[in-house]
C-alpha cells in the first residue's frame, strides 16, 4: 500500500478515538446511570484505536 493510506488510515482511527471518547462520557449522562462495563470497554476500544493509529502514522510517514 501506498504511504498516503496508512496516514488516512492513522487519521480515522484517531478520528475513532475521539468518537468512542466521546460517547463513553455521554452514555452515563444520557441513561442517568454509570455502567462500569461499558466505560471499560470504551476505554479498552480508545486505547486500541489510539495505538493502530500511531501505527498506522509512523508507518505512512510524514505527508
Amino acid at each position: 500500500m501506498k504511504s498516503e493510506t496508512y496516514t488516512e488510515l492513522g487519521k480515522l482511527s484517531l478520528n475513532g478515538v475521539l468518537a468512542v471518547f466521546v460517547t463513553t462520557i455521554a452514555q452515563p449522562i444520557v441513561t442517568h446511570q454509570f455502567d462500569w462495563q461499558i466505560t471499560a470497554g470504551g476505554i479498552l476500544t480508545a486505547a486500541v484505536l489510539l495505538v493502530l493509529g500511531i501505527l498506522f502514522l509512523e508507518k505512512g510517514g510524514r505527508p
